[in-house]
């Protein structure tokens, strides 16, 4: 870096004359300076050329250092059956033309539309694009993930993909030899990785994972399990109406949300009964962090059946549910082209597997305007079993499938929440998540004792929250606040308390109190010091309660008891974030 441009340029030069002399040697070629430069070119940056043997696929990228890829690959349970004994994977490629690796991706659209005549543009689009990700993307050496039941599978590519020709019927044509290595359950992958399983769609690159699969690759797993020589899988038996039947809440569920098994119960209940509910209430109080952890529980294994999507003042129709979307024509001219929205989409990934549930998440569902974003999809909202003509596809019927379940979440310190239409409150059931109220009132106690702490956030929260009278209900502060690793330290809590908390309340009260008047009556020095006197005064009598509505707010005296479930850890969005 030192050395003048002249410098920097004859060095170059001397590079490619070496290129030139090293080129002729191989190949008995005189190449010009020019051609040097392509040679070095597709030396360090061509992708690997397919028609070399693994080996030295594998040998080429060694030597560039080159990332190991990783894939994230799903498929349906009988599929990965097959591809467990067999030693393969592939992409959904069963209808197929011949293509390969040189096929160019609108070549392979075009061949996708050719084999699945029918299939609306969203699927052909998926199908396009997974296929020519398949053929030029995925190499030998790169590590594969797939699910298996409640397990994850993990493996190395082999061989380098290609259209087999030969698949029987029904079969995938795209496949590659891969080495299935063993089986560990979705709990023993670190967070970032555990974000890729909520993720649609049936082919996802996990390179920027590489090195921590690489890691559990090496690690202790257990076998992957023999599979017959024919696998039949047998699909849940679905009621009548065709809504599935959603599964029970569990003990782990319970200890994971530290709440009630009977109360989860109640709300998967509701939901069996309604398929559209609303939780509401104050900010903190673990809406979304629920509203999350149930719909993992209600899909099962497979995590892509829940989807989130969040509302804001501009979210439209076009953006929810379908509209035009700028595109490159296959001439390369600016054209539009209608495109599916998170609603179109998961509504068609249900209606393809009708036996499992499929749940949309709907977080902040009061911030955007209501009827603007749902349109004509109010009527099915009410009418699960009918159909409508859309707006962009007035010659199509459109339907909500019965397997399809939305959770929404609204935070009723935002006053929007009073401006839902009464058409809105009557195609939802709404469930109440409050401070003083179960579910949410022993979330902070048990969080706490699950992870072995000894202090007084419970009892800080209750006396906040007694503090604010009655008519302010909807501004009571939720636990996931004091839940956060930082509040774990004394420096830690006051630092939440001041720049979270106070603000908050700042605001709530602008106009009603001052801010001295604030700090001496929801300040952590003015709560503590009456916790502590209310703690002091309790230890000389048993008939004295903590006062102040403390006691009340900890649900009758309830303190940080230890429960029967193993130590949580600290999880930063334990309860859903502030703000949920």
């Amino acid at each position: 870096t030192q050395d003048s441009p002249s410098q920097r340029y004859a060095t170059m030069l001397r590079f490619l004359d070496e290129v030139r002399a090293a080129v002729n040697d191989v190949a008995g070629q005189t190449l010009s300076r020019l051609e040097a430069q392509g040679v070095a070119w597709a030396i360090t940056d061509h992708p690997t050329p397919r028609g070399w043997p693994a080996d030295e696929q594998t040998a080429l990228r060694a030597w560039r250092g080159s990332t190991v890829g990783a894939w994230l690959i799903r498929a349906g349970d009988e599929t990965v059956a097959r591809w467990l004994d067999q030693g393969s994977v592939s992409v959904e490629s069963a209808h197929l033309p011949p293509v390969d690796s040189e096929t160019s991706d609108k070549q392979i659209r075009a061949a996708v539309e050719a084999g699945y005549s029918g299939a609306d543009t969203d699927r052909v689009d998926e199908l396009a694009i997974d296929a020519h990700t398949f053929l030029t993307a995925v190499a030998p050496g790169d590590y594969v993930l797939t699910q298996s039941g409640a397990d994850l599978v993990l493996g190395v590519v082999d061989g380098a993909p290609e259209y087999d020709d030969t698949s029987p019927a029904g079969v995938d044509r795209l496949r590659c030899s891969a080495s299935w290595v063993g089986v560990l359950p979705p709990s023993a992958l670190d967070a970032s990785l555990s974000t890729y399983l909520d993720l649609p769609g049936r082919l996802l690159s996990l390179s920027q994972e590489s090195e921590a699969l690489g890691k559990l690759l090496g690690g202790p797993l257990d076998p992957v399990p023999a599979t017959d020589d024919e696998v039949v899988t047998t699909p849940p038996v679905l009621p009548p109406g065709g809504v599935p039947w959603l599964p029970d809440a569990t003990d782990g569920l319970a200890a994971r949300l530290h709440i009630d098994r009977a109360e989860l119960q109640e709300l998967i209940d509701l939901m069996q009964a309604r398929q559209q509910v609303v939780f509401y209430g104050p900010p903190g109080t673990g809406k979304t962090y629920l509203a999350k952890e149930l719909a993992r529980h209600i899909v099962g294994s497979d995590r892509s059946r829940a989807r989130l999507v969040q509302f804001h003042p501009s979210y439209a129709y076009e953006d929810f549910f379908e509209g035009f979307r700028p595109t490159e024509t296959a001439a390369g001219q600016a054209s539009f082209r209608l495109t599916s929205g998170p609603l179109r989409r998961i509504a068609a990934a249900a209606a393809t597997s009708p036996e499992y549930p499929h749940v949309l998440v709907i977080d902040e569902l009061n911030r955007a305007n209501l009827a603007k974003v749902f349109g004509e999809l109010y009527f099915l909202l009410e009418y699960r079993n009918e159909s409508i003509n859309v707006q962009y596809r007035p010659t199509e019927a459109f339907r909500l499938p019965p397997n399809l379940f939305f959770i929404g979440t609204m935070n009723t310190a935002d006053r929007s929440i009073a401006l839902l239409d009464a058409a809105m409150r009557r195609r939802f059931s709404f469930i109440e998540l409050h401070p003083d109220e179960a579910p949410v009132s022993g979330v902070l106690a048990g969080w706490l004792a699950a992870n072995r702490f000894d202090d007084d956030r419970a009892h800080l929260l209750a006396a906040l929250n007694a503090a604010i009278e009655d008519q302010d209900r909807d501004l009571r502060i939720g636990p996931s606040y004091l839940m956060r690793p930082e509040a774990g330290t004394e420096e830690g809590l006051a630092r939440v308390w001041k720049h979270d908390i106070m603000p908050l309340l700042e605001e709530h009260y602008y106009g009603r109190l001052s801010r001295d008047q604030l700090r001496d009556r929801f300040g952590l020095a003015a709560l503590r010091a009456g916790v502590r006197g209310d703690t002091d005064d309790a230890d000389e009598s048993d008939d004295v309660t903590l006062g102040d509505g403390v006691s009340a707010a900890l649900g009758g005296g309830q303190t940080a008891g230890p429960r029967e479930s193993e130590p949580a850890g600290l999880d930063p969005d334990a309860a859903g974030g502030p703000d949920n």
